[in-house]
């Protein structure tokens, strides 16, 4: 479970996020509504670790997120940005193997990345290039 309790972020003397709390908790779908600049982006920054808050706190199952590993983090959650940037011309199979360091227990390491893409609708896909997919 992710907690955050009474977050704050603030930018140029402005809070883009004020003392927020909530709760994610596995298997759960939660939506974060809000117009342009409301700092939705912030707030799942701070959930997944990439930002630190300046007051309050973000957990994940019970242990500050902060400072933790990436290594920790990736085996905890997952982060998905609506668009990004790639430096290099990779291929889905590519991007996918970069995260297939643990799979399942006995399972071949190569085919893990056609395992993952299966799971995710995405077989068939794997020599496309990232960019021709949308956000």
């Amino acid at each position: 479970m992710i907690r955050l309790a009474g977050v704050r972020v603030r930018r140029g003397g402005r809070a883009i996020v004020d003392g927020v709390t909530l709760e994610m908790r596995p298997g759960e779908v939660l939506a974060v509504i809000g117009p342009n600049g409301a700092g939705k982006s912030t707030l799942l920054r701070l959930a997944s670790g990439e930002l630190a808050s300046e007051e309050g706190s973000a957990l994940l199952d019970g242990e500050a997120i902060a400072g933790r590993p990436a290594r920790a983090l990736a085996e905890r959650r997952a982060v998905l940005p609506q668009s990004f940037a790639l430096s290099f011309p990779f291929t889905v199979h590519e991007l996918v193997a970069l995260g297939v360091e643990a799979g399942r227990p006995g399972a071949d390491p190569a085919r893990l990345p056609e395992m993952a893409m299966r799971a995710v609708g995405l077989a068939g896909y794997g020599a496309r290039q990232v960019p021709t997919h949308s956000g």
